[in-house]
């Protein structure tokens, strides 16, 4: 496997100790980064229950809402890595998220959703902006695009362990497959990944 670009991580770990102080630059930095893998976990974790009636940026834009709310009480320790720890963060917010979905959607309640603009109007208004913008902006960069030209098997597999940081066990039993073999399958799919791109969020995520 293709090793993570040097200080591809003490960047992010920069913009998210000046996102912590408030700086709304470095808050857009984050979103953006880790928006194409937020987004397309979102869409899985939907399902085809759930997509009709709702989107996966919606669900970022409320996960990045909770994060911002609580990036102050976020503590890095010297040399640990920021976007592994943002990443299951958020992704087990849009977890949670789609459960409370899915749980009113089987009573007949999809209506008693709050939407993202409703919940969003609650945070200052120059981080709510910067946090709409940058989920809402058409997306067709090489971090998608990389996402989107993975087989369905080899974008799973990366969303669980890489995105949510699930053990190779859980996920073996999620997809039916030995441990193993998704270890195996985890290491192929991310080395490509970071063949492709190798200073992108891809060279983040936990090996």
């Amino acid at each position: 496997m293709n090793a993570p670009s040097p200080g591809s991580h003490e960047l992010t770990s920069l913009h998210t100790r000046r996102a912590i102080d408030g700086d709304v630059v470095s808050l857009e930095w984050l979103v953006e980064r880790l928006a194409p893998l937020l987004v397309a976990h979102a869409d899985y974790r939907l399902g085809p229950m759930l997509r009709p009636y709702h989107e996966a940026e919606d669900l970022v834009q409320e996960a990045w809402m909770t994060a911002f709310r609580r990036l102050s009480t976020l503590e890095l320790d010297d040399g640990q890595r920021a976007a592994p720890t943002l990443l299951k963060f958020l992704s087990t917010t849009i977890t949670l998220q789609v459960q409370n979905l899915l749980r009113r959607h089987l009573r007949g309640g999809r209506q008693l959703r709050r939407g993202a603009a409703e919940t969003l109007d609650e945070l200052p208004a120059e981080a709510s902006g910067v946090i709409t913008r940058s989920i809402r902006r058409e997306r067709h960069d090489a971090v998608s695009q990389a996402i989107e030209e993975l087989t369905g098997a080899d974008r799973e597999v990366v969303l669980l362990r890489g995105v949510e940081q699930l053990p190779n066990k859980t996920v073996a039993t999620v997809l039916g497959l030995s441990e193993a073999a998704v270890a195996k399958r985890y290491e192929r799919a991310l080395g490509r990944l970071r063949g492709k791109l190798a200073d992108s969020v891809f060279a983040e995520l936990p090996a």
